[in-house]
C-alpha cells in the first residue's frame, strides 16, 4: 500500500497488466489493463495491488511546471479521474517517448517534451469531457423511456431525436446498464 499526500505532481496512471486500486478524493478506482487514471496537482492519494495475483505493470508519467495550474484549469482538468482506452497502446508509446527523452535530455528535445505532454494533457481532457457528456446522455435516454413510455417511438428514432445512431445507443446501454434500450424500456 503506498499513500502520497498532497502530490506536486499532476500524475497520469497508465495500467497495462493486472488490476490496482487506487482511492483519491473519497473516491475508489478499480483499475484494469488499458485504464488511465488522472490525479490533479495537490491531490491525496492511495494505491494497493489487493487483488490476486498480486502483478501489475504500470507506467506513470508526472508532470510538475509553473504554468501547470493556469494550463489544468483552461482544459478544464480537476479532479480524480478514470479511463477506460480502446488502445492504450498508443498513449503507452508517447509515455515511452517522453522517458527517453528525459533520459537523454538534449536542447533539441525540450519543445517535442514540452508540445507532446500537452498533447496528452489535452486528449486526457477530451476524453474526460467526452465521457462525462455520454453519462448525461444516457442519462437523458433513460429519463425519456421512462416517463414517455406511451410514446409510440421506436429506439432508432429515440437515437435520432437524442442525435446519435441506434448503435451507440444499444452500446452506451450495454456498457453502462447491462441491458439494450428496448429491454429497459420494458
Amino acid at each position: 500500500r503506498f499513500r502520497e499526500d498532497h502530490s506536486q505532481f499532476v500524475i497520469l496512471v497508465l495500467l497495462l497488466d493486472g488490476r490496482l486500486q487506487y482511492e483519491c478524493e473519497a473516491k475508489r478506482f478499480s483499475l484494469r489493463a488499458g485504464d488511465l487514471l488522472f490525479l490533479p496537482q495537490n491531490s491525496c492519494y492511495t494505491f494497493s495491488n489487493g487483488y490476486s495475483p498480486s502483478y501489475y505493470h504500470k507506467i506513470v508519467l508526472e508532470v510538475k511546471g509553473s504554468h501547470l495550474p493556469m494550463i489544468c484549469s483552461a482544459l478544464s482538468l480537476s479532479g480524480c479521474h478514470s479511463l477506460h482506452l480502446s488502445n492504450p497502446g498508443l498513449l503507452e508509446e508517447k509515455f515511452r517517448r517522453i522517458r527517453q527523452w528525459l533520459s537523454e535530455p538534449s536542447p533539441m528535445s525540450v519543445a517535442p517534451l514540452l508540445g507532446l505532454t500537452m498533447e496528452i494533457l489535452v486528449e486526457v481532457s477530451l476524453r474526460i469531457r467526452e465521457k462525462h457528456s455520454e453519462s448525461f446522455l444516457l442519462y437523458q435516454v433513460q429519463a425519456y423511456l421512462e416517463n414517455n413510455q406511451e410514446s409510440g417511438l421506436s429506439i432508432q428514432q429515440l437515437a435520432k431525436k437524442m442525435g446519435v445512431s441506434s448503435a451507440t445507443l444499444n452500446r452506451m446501454f450495454r456498457q453502462n446498464l447491462q441491458t439494450s434500450p428496448a429491454q429497459f424500456r420494458i
